[in-house]
């Protein structure tokens, strides 16, 4: 292993040039998102990249990982080119609502911009990470509409508002939310976070409570085990 800002078991990371510093959102996405034997993954917005790696180390699909930022879509290929699945992820930089990929994906992933209507940051590559001006709701349901495969699915976390809103906007493209799984820092918190897996069939919707820690502050236990493939020696905490 190479000497990097963040390291995983099998994997190191440099995020210091992405516009989004590698977050809980990130890894709690990575972790929870379901496979179903998909052959081909497309992450919208990849940053640095540690979500496709993630991805990579728990499926056997190609993956392509889209980022619309130069200097962080860099950062993910050089993220990836030390990894042990260079061959599986392609990073693609461009806007993925002008590209012209090449084939439909079983599964799309995303950690999209949810601020939609708050105030803007000063940070011009932060701002387009995280608003509406990049890539809004609309615009994300219409892109994965385009790239989705027969029977594929989309899976996106958000925070309580967003998933609102990004819900209002998934129903008029006639995506179907068919999990949401929400997410607590623990039992004595308003969650904070909402994982969500659409398709374009109509399911009945199974929801879940994740807790990232218990009240003493340790990590809970469903969270040791959706991450302990990848956090290195974080349990006695």
């Amino acid at each position: 292993m190479g000497n990097f800002e963040f390291q995983f078991i099998q994997f190191g990371l440099n995020h210091s040039n992405s516009t989004m510093k590698i977050g809980t959102d990130a890894i709690v996405l990575g972790s929870l998102v379901e496979n179903n034997q998909a052959n081909s993954i497309l992450e919208i917005g990849t940053g640095c990249g540690i979500i496709s790696l993630m991805l990579a180390q728990r499926f056997q699909a190609k993956i392509t990982a889209v980022e619309i930022d130069t200097r962080s879509a860099k950062q993910a290929l050089d993220n990836i080119s030390t990894s042990p699945w260079k061959k599986k992820i392609e990073v693609v930089q461009g806007d993925i609502r002008i590209l012209n990929l090449s084939k439909k994906f079983d599964l799309i992933v995303s950690n999209p911009p949810y601020f939609q209507n708050d105030l803007r940051p000063d940070s011009s590559s932060k701002n387009q990470a995280r608003h509406s001006e990049t890539l809004t709701f609309d615009e994300l349901c219409q892109t994965s509409s385009a790239h989705l495969a027969e029977n594929g699915h989309l899976w996106i976390i958000l925070p309580p508002r967003g998933f609102e809103q990004f819900s209002n906007k998934a129903s008029k493209h006639s995506f179907y939310c068919t999990k949401q799984i929400d997410i607590f820092p623990s039992i004595q918190h308003s969650r904070t976070l909402i994982v969500s897996k659409w398709g374009k069939e109509k399911e009945s919707m199974k929801k879940s409570r994740f807790h990232l820690r218990n009240i003493n502050g340790t990590y809970s236990d469903e969270y040791q085990k959706a991450t302990r493939a990848f956090h290195p020696n974080i349990f006695n905490q």
